[in-house]
């Protein structure tokens, strides 16, 4: 969650990061003061849920937010590599601005 609230608050989309144990889950707004959430019809959670399968990762995800919930006999290792794929479908679909 550390690692999440750092990469992932400081590209600006932030709202919360929030979860228990391995569980986690990571919500986007548009506006961080306001705590606005993207338009509906952008569909922020979705596009980087279809990014994240191309790269060969699957999370739950719903337009707004993105939950992680990992196997518990995952390594240190493993969740980085999720994590960094998470963080760079994000950082891409930021790119693309549709």
């Amino acid at each position: 969650r550390a690692r999440l609230g750092s990469e992932v608050g400081a590209l600006g989309i932030l709202g919360e990061v929030r979860g228990v144990g391995a569980l986690a889950c990571v919500e986007f707004v548009e506006d961080t003061k306001a705590r606005r959430a993207f338009p509906s019809e952008r569909r922020f959670g979705k596009r980087i849920e279809e990014r994240m399968r191309d790269a060969g990762l699957l999370l739950r995800c719903d337009p707004n937010w993105i939950a992680f919930a990992p196997p518990l006999i995952m390594t240190i290792a493993q969740a980085d590599e999720m994590l960094d794929i998470f963080i760079q479908c994000v950082r891409d679909e930021l790119k693309a601005g549709i």
